[in-house]
């Protein structure tokens, strides 16, 4: 964090005239190269598995030091060394390391003329923020400053890096091309940043900012659309696929019932929801219709079997898939426990139970607390 707060001043700082953008843009090109890197490191046949993960981490781990060693060689600021420590000639020095020639006099006046500027312009005064925002002198290049910070940390690239395996994933791309796919998301990234080195100082610094951010924009917009689209096409999907498991279970269930309507025909039975209206339509025996179940019709089942009139629980569910109101389901099934209800949440258990010559017999039955409990 410290780095990258620093390294840009200082590179604008040692850099020339001439090439000041481009120097300032190698920062970027130099961090989006380290991630290229480290995705290639991370590939599956290098270090991105279960056990090579460490040497990965080992990897990137010494490649700091590396860095530290060169620091040894790194120059001081020249207009630093002026403007701070009055020290002109330790700053020609280094602009001649820096610039490989003993001619720096231009430069040398270059700087000088900054920081006259600077200190005629009550630029060696500190400013707070809240003066920095009255002064029209500061304020339109701080706003501006503060603007295109936070663009580019809207932009959404440190999203795709940090789920480009998701996105790539929720694409339908093949988990073995996922890896591949991410590294050629780094080497765009690569890519991008060397294009800017040379447009920056033909197209200038304006262009290379505005063009890209509507770039962008027009990108994230159609991104968003389809996600939306999506979105959509998947919950109408999902809607459908649920409604085809509840057709297969009311048919299931209706089919089952109707082999023993002359049994039922003698009980009186409840239902929730559509389920009781189909079994009174189809097997032509009245039902007490309740709410729908996610509508309150679990309740109502379960306030029956407090209220001991109900003995027998048939309810099918769908033990592959979730339900919207499973906590209902799993209330009602566990007051049908408690009250020792006989259930039956297959075909099988209801052929079994309504079948049982216990149908015609008095039963009595028992609560977990012990009591007994007689059907009224």
């Amino acid at each position: 964090g410290m780095a990258c707060g620093v390294v840009p001043p200082f590179i604008s700082e040692i850099a020339s005239q001439r090439v000041r953008g481009a120097a300032g843009a190698s920062f970027q090109l130099v961090l989006t190269i380290g991630i290229l890197v480290a995705q290639f490191i991370g590939m599956p046949f290098i270090a991105g598995t279960c056990r090579g993960w460490g040497w990965g981490l080992s990897i990137v781990f010494l490649l700091p030091f590396f860095g530290l060693f060169l620091l040894i060689l790194l120059p001081n600021s020249p207009t630093q060394l002026i403007a701070k420590y009055n020290n002109e000639e330790q700053a020609e020095n280094d602009l001649k390391h820096l610039r490989g020639t003993n001619d720096v006099h231009a430069d040398l006046e270059t700087i000088r003329q900054q920081i006259r500027e600077q200190s005629g312009s009550g630029g060696s005064e500190s400013l707070s923020i809240l003066q920095i925002l009255k002064t029209p002198r500061y304020r339109w290049p701080m706003l501006t400053t503060v603007v295109l910070q936070l663009s580019q940390a809207m932009s959404g690239i440190n999203a795709v890096f940090f789920y480009s395996s998701k996105m790539f994933e929720k694409a339908r791309i093949p988990n073995h091309f996922i890896p591949y796919a991410n590294l050629g998301t780094g080497l765009i990234n690569v890519l991008a940043s060397i294009a800017s080195l040379s447009l920056i100082e033909k197209a200038g610094r304006r262009a290379v900012i505005v063009y890209p951010m509507v770039i962008m924009a027009i990108v994230f917009g159609l991104l968003t659309v389809n996600n939306f689209i999506d979105k959509m096409e998947r919950n109408e999907t999902e809607f459908q696929s649920r409604g085809q498991i509840l057709d297969h279970f009311q048919t299931e269930l209706i089919e089952c019932l109707r082999q023993h309507r002359d049994i039922l025909a003698k009980h009186k039975l409840y239902g929730t929801g559509t389920t009781g209206s189909l079994v009174e339509k189809e097997l032509q025996i009245p039902v007490t219709k309740f709410e729908s179940g996610p509508l309150g019709g679990d309740q109502q089942l379960g306030a029956k079997i407090t209220s001991r009139e109900l003995d027998i629980l048939i309810f099918f569910i769908d033990p592959l898939d979730s339900h919207p109101h499973t906590a209902d389901v799993q209330a009602l099934l566990r007051l049908a426990q408690v009250y020792g209800i006989v259930c039956a949440t297959t075909a099988a258990t209801v052929d079994f139970l309504l079948s049982s010559p216990k149908m015609n017999e008095p039963h009595v039955r028992k609560i977990q607390t012990g009591q007994t409990l007689k059907p009224k």
